[in-house]
């Protein structure tokens, strides 16, 4: 079985390239049969999935993904918490899938702009432990078979050795000592935030929203992290100069 361009890539991931080299060298090299129309990679960054390489996504898409809570209800998120490959077919995922970091709106133009067939989830695990992602969608119907398989199964191996390695990976896009240069917000967080602003207590955001107290905690704490404040004033003003409100 020859698996064209992945000893090329994994020489080449011996050098430690910087993450955006790695991304287009995938995309470019062992990928390319499979004719990826968009890709991404993520770095695992305690809870979060940390976007550090991408490849056809709009900036507007980018922001939205920038940063995944590995909590989120998406497919890239549950393979990342099984470290199980995950394909899906572009309409199965549309219909029973929605992912809740796009709205409808963007996620049918990315689908039309990409020609969307497949959705090829890959988690990276090393030693036991799920360390990034990556995932692209296809023009193509995933074809399924032991050589697809065996091509993402050698990638996840080598993307393992290169994340884990000191200087590989390379963590971005948040820049320490201050807010992320490009983040995200859920949909269900913005909506919460939006009541903080308005002085509301966790409480009333709960019973307006139809959440629990504890989901409504748990997101404000989640946001707080992901701007890095450590209070609900600083957390709306942040948002705001980020325009994510």
């Amino acid at each position: 079985m020859s698996l064209q361009g992945v000893p090329e890539f994994i020489t080449f991931l011996a050098s430690l390239p910087a993450a955006t080299q790695v991304g287009r060298a995938l995309v470019r090299g062992p990928l390319e049969p499979y004719r990826p129309t968009a890709f991404a990679l993520w770095r695992r960054t305690g809870d979060d999935l940390v976007l550090i390489a991408v490849d056809g996504l709009n900036d507007d898409e980018v922001r939205r993904v920038c940063v995944l809570p590995i909590s989120l209800e998406t497919v890239l998120t549950a393979a990342t918490r099984q470290a199980q490959v995950v394909v899906a077919r572009a309409e199965d995922f549309q219909a029973e899938n929605r992912a809740a970091f796009l709205d409808e709106q963007m996620w049918a133009r990315m689908m039309e702009r990409t020609r969307a067939a497949a959705l090829v989830n890959v988690p990276v695990v090393s030693g036991g432990n799920v360390v990034g992602a990556f995932g692209f969608i296809s023009d193509l119907p995933w074809p399924g078979d032991e050589h697809a398989h065996a091509v993402l199964d050698a990638l996840r191996g080598a993307l393992a050795l290169w994340l884990v390695h000191p200087r590989g990976g390379v963590l971005a896009p948040m820049a320490s000592g201050g807010p992320p240069d490009s983040i995200v917000l859920s949909g269900r967080q913005v909506a919460i935030l939006m009541l903080v602003e308005s002085g509301a207590s966790n409480s009333v955001i709960g019973r307006q929203l139809g959440y629990s107290q504890s989901t409504v905690k748990q997101d404000i704490q989640r946001a707080m992290r992901t701007l890095r404040v450590s209070d609900r004033k600083s957390l709306v003003e942040v948002a705001r100069s980020l325009d994510l409100l």
